[in-house]
């Protein structure tokens, strides 16, 4: 997953800084999809909530 997502520009790889996992930063191309998908989902999050009556 974190190799397709750095494929798509969504994300960069960091400087390792010592032994351990390598860090990441989201770039503005995944923060711009980011902010899409949460909007997609809290619509249909209350789209749900209406049909439940609340």
């Amino acid at each position: 997953m974190i190799a397709r997502l750095e494929a798509q520009g969504f994300i960069e790889a960091l400087e390792l800084e010592e032994r351990g996992r390598r860090p990441y930063r989201i770039t503005a191309a995944g923060r711009r999809v980011f902010q899409k998908r949460l909007g997609e989902l809290t619509r249909y999050q209350n789209a749900l909530l209406e049909l439940a009556g609340g």
